[in-house]
């Protein structure tokens, strides 16, 4: 939008520009008007209010003293790059530009900003720019993206390390605060702190200067209370607080003046959530509140992994009594349900499936061969070949593996690889005779790893027939009986170097 209208000189003109300043002085979105050479000439009442301007002392005002920090994206802002700036060097409108203006009591204050140009005579005059006040909005949205950060890092990891990790990280990325960290209570020091992860300005902490103790001054501050008390302390005047003057010297060389510490559990101790930012009255009610709850939830979460870890603790227990309950029956195949566990993991990562399903198929691998313990020992352990009755008898340990498992209420896809392992793509596998794609993916990869480890391998009726058959099985079978991208990813592997872990199986 361009308008053309006389050259501004002083309040007249602004009246003639915006023609009722009374009008203008009732909404809520502020305006202001720029002469060309950058001075602010006139603005209604929102305006002076969002930028925390004497109304009546608008004249000694110019662009360069309104000091813009960040863009949304958190970039630091040249004063050149302003969109009142860029209107008056261009010409150009600069329209829905969010950055932070710092006010002069210091608080942040994050605008949304839109700037117009007008001109005499063909020529430019100035600027007109219009303030939202966008605080509320953005801390809202970072907030909800602050909340997902947090939530995702608890649901994809299993590593509380990391979950509070991200947790930090968050807080500086999405809140724009300057840093944030986690201490928890030492077991080393007396009424010590320990950090366990920080981000953002971390050359500041200073948690080995804190105590929790009320008896000694260092213990009285806003963390060590916070801590001690299981209370949320806030200070938005830091370098004026009396309780936090020990580290007043720190916090004014680093430029810190406001401090808020959230009382949190972490690793089965007693913490606190520590986050610092340059500005006076960082946190308010509403942000405080907001962190609060990101930290409860955040503990929730963290409980929430170490069930997980506990469930994942007790099944790794149960199938590893499985599994060496099937190789004390048959000794001849000890160690094969392990070496096909960690190769079909191997298969699994190299076709980039997803980590959580890269676990579960390693501990299908495990217990594959579970269902021959209902097989006669002396059938397992005969040498020579074996009879087609005994063959048959042999073929139902992938039916009675399932039953087994099944029963145990073990996760998808354990149960279902120990039925399907022996499954082939043309469909002349057993037990089902399945073919293709009614074949799991799991079972597809677990069946190349079981043929490709057992050849490999010396077993009661034949030698050992060595790797380069093992492989060459596996490639003349490729698209008949076996997946071929599981079979060119175990190619790969052995092409670059993968070794089975028992001597023999290079022979």
């Amino acid at each position: 939008m361009v308008t053309t209208l006389p050259a501004p000189t002083g309040r007249e003109d602004f009246q003639s520009v915006a023609s009722s300043l009374e009008f203008l002085d009732s909404l809520k979105t502020g305006l202001m008007l720029f002469a060309v050479d950058g001075r602010l000439i006139d603005c209604n009442q929102a305006a002076a209010d969002l930028c925390g301007l004497n109304i009546d002392h608008i004249t000694e005002w110019r662009l360069g003293d309104f000091r813009y920090q960040l863009s949304e994206d958190g970039t630091q802002l040249a004063p050149s790059e302003t969109p009142a700036s860029k209107t008056l060097r261009t010409g150009e409108p600069c329209l829905d530009v969010v950055c932070a203006l710092r006010l002069p009591s210091g608080v942040r204050q994050w605008l949304k900003v839109n700037s117009w140009p007008f001109t005499r005579d063909n020529a430019l005059a100035g600027a007109v720019v219009s303030l939202e006040d966008f605080t509320l909005a953005r801390r809202s949205a970072h907030l909800l993206a602050l909340h997902k950060d947090v939530m995702q890092s608890v649901v994809e990891t299993r590593d509380e390390t990391v979950a509070l990790q991200t947790f930090c990280d968050s807080i500086v990325k999405q809140l724009d605060f300057d840093s944030a960290w986690i201490g928890i209570s030492s077991r080393s020091v007396d009424h010590g702190i320990e950090v366990i992860c920080a981000s953002g300005r971390v050359d500041t902490v200073n948690a080995s200067f804190i105590s929790t103790s009320a008896d000694v001054e260092e213990g009285n501050g806003f963390v060590g209370t916070a801590l001690r008390n299981g209370t949320t302390q806030r200070e938005n005047q830091l370098l004026q607080s009396v309780k936090d003057a020990p580290w007043r010297d720190v916090n004014a060389k680093a430029g810190f003046n406001s401090g808020l510490a959230i009382p949190m559990k972490a690793f089965d101790r007693r913490g606190v959530l520590c986050i610092l930012d340059s500005q006076t009255f960082a946190f308010d009610d509403e942000t405080v509140e907001q962190l609060q709850t990101l930290a409860d939830e955040i503990q929730y979460g963290i409980a929430h992994l170490d069930a997980v870890r506990q469930l994942h603790e007790s099944l790794a227990g149960t199938l590893a009594a499985l599994r060496n309950m099937t190789e004390i029956r048959d000794p001849y195949t000890a160690g094969h349900q392990g070496e096909v566990a960690d190769l079909s993991m191997a298969i699994a990562t190299s076709l980039n499936l997803d980590p959580n399903l890269i676990s579960l198929i390693g501990q299908s691998g495990d217990v594959h061969d579970i269902g021959k313990v209902g097989v006669p020992a002396e059938i397992l352990t005969r040498p020579g070949r074996l009879t087609e009755t005994e063959f048959e008898l042999i073929k139902t340990h992938a039916q009675l593996g399932y039953d087994i498992l099944a029963s145990a209420n073990l996760p998808w896809p354990i149960p279902h690889v120990a039925l399907e392992h022996h499954e082939r793509i043309d469909g002349s596998g057993y037990p089902q005779g399945l073919r293709g794609d009614k074949i799991s993916l799991a079972a597809k990869i677990v069946a190349v790893a079981d043929v490709v480890e057992a050849m490999t391998h010396r077993r009661p009726y034949r030698e050992a027939l060595g790797i380069d058959m093992a492989l060459a099985e596996i490639r003349n079978g490729a698209g008949t009986l076996y997946d071929v991208e599981v079979v060119e990813a175990c190619l790969q592997l052995f092409a670059d170097g993968y070794r089975f872990k028992f001597d023999n199986a290079l022979k």
